[in-house]
């Protein structure tokens, strides 16, 4: 009969919906894993689905220490008055140079730093170990156009990027090494009540640098 017919197929339709809404939830009972704020493993993930990429959540994370923008130091700017003399001591030192950059001041650099346009300088980037992509680099600068003006701290009690420390194994060595170079020194090796022993000296420029020796620290940098 076509009614039957008809109550047949809605009966066996609704019966299908019913099955498929139960294996959907075999399914979701099959994976519990899968759910929202959960990871392989059955522990929570932090505050639940992670933010997407990009997204303010993600941004608001990254602020409060979850995958940083900013990594490490690249370089540290060193204006000089005279680039030759300047890269003769810091090769002294022990740093290298690996790129070399004569005199020019490309438009977008200069728009970059602030300075107007037909700007000159003379650079070289320098490391300690050449071969570490990671290393800090010394970029030092003289300006030619308009000339470097200006003189480093008298001391270190002023503002700013006063001090750069060095790293350093075997301080007294290193010490006598430089200051048999000529190499001017505030001050001869001291110790620190943790062990820890430093010193420091000028470049040519009065910049203030320092050795800093870990070795017999007893809580190691």
């Amino acid at each position: 009969m076509p009614g039957v017919g008809a109550l047949g197929l809605l009966l066996r339709g609704r019966t299908a919906q019913g099955a498929g809404r139960r294996g959907l939830a075999g399914q979701r009972r099959r994976h519990p894993l899968k759910r929202r704020g959960r990871r392989q493993g059955g522990t929570p993930r932090a505050g639940g689905m992670a933010p997407r990429v990009g997204s303010a959540r993600g941004r608001h994370r990254a602020h409060l220490g979850g995958t940083m923008a900013i990594k490490d130091f690249f370089h540290v700017n060193v204006n000089c008055t005279d680039l030759d003399r300047s890269r003769a001591f810091y090769e002294l030192v022990g740093f290298k140079v690996v790129v070399e950059l004569g005199l020019g001041g490309a438009p977008e650099m200069l728009r970059g730093v602030g300075l107007p346009e037909g700007s000159k300088a003379r650079a070289v980037l320098m490391l300690l170990e050449p071969d570490n992509p990671r290393g800090t680099r010394v970029d030092l600068i003289e300006w030619v156009e308009p000339a470097t003006k200006g003189s480093n701290a008298p001391d270190l009690a002023h503002v700013g990027a006063v001090r750069l420390a060095l790293w350093t194994i075997g301080i007294d060595e290193e010490y006598e090494r430089l200051r048999a170079a000529g190499v001017e020194f505030i001050s001869e090796p001291v110790g620190m009540g943790d062990g820890t022993r430093f010193c420091c000296f000028r470049d040519p420029d009065g910049l203030v640098l320092e050795l800093i020796d870990f070795s017999g620290s007893r809580s190691r940098a």
